[in-house]
């Protein structure tokens, strides 16, 4: 019974790693998109993205309490019964463990996109805004230039 519990998180976080790395894949198809009144904002896969770690935290949530209940009862049941491999035990307890490290790493790797993605948008703000105070400065200079030239003439 504890195998199978454990084979079945472990395949679980397994999926969830593989749903992060395919996140980070829509990550870099993001696009900036104007709104109606022309400024810019995040394309749906950042609010996804952010959707998606939240569904993850609680699928990690609701798998820890699964695999808890389930040890405890197996606990209960198991008592007076024959004893488990150790051997395969242990390489449960290892599989679980690399399982849970793959999705720390991939989480960080998703908040580091996250904060990757916030910055260009910063970056790109910027750009839009010195780009219309250079077309200003430029319409001002040219009207100057006419202005002496209508004076001079």
């Amino acid at each position: 019974m504890k195998e199978e519990a454990l084979g079945t998180t472990t395949k679980k976080w397994e999926e969830a790693i593989e749903q992060c790395e395919s996140m980070k894949g829509e990550l870099s198809k993001m696009t900036m998109r104007r709104s109606n009144s022309g400024e810019l904002r995040a394309s749906p896969s950042v609010q996804s993205l952010e959707k998606f770690t939240r569904r993850l935290s609680e699928h990690n949530r609701m798998i820890s309490a699964q695999l808890s209940q389930k040890n405890e009862q197996e606990d209960v049941s198991t008592e007076g019964s024959e004893e488990l491999d150790p051997d395969m035990v242990e390489q449960h307890k290892r599989n679980l463990k690399l399982s849970q490290l793959r999705l720390a790493d991939a989480k960080k790797r998703v908040r580091d996109l996250g904060i990757g993605i916030r910055l260009k948008e910063q970056l790109i703000k910027n750009l839009v805004k010195s780009n219309n105070e250079t077309a200003q400065l430029n319409k001002n200079y040219e009207e100057r230039i006419k202005l002496l030239e209508q004076v001079s003439a």
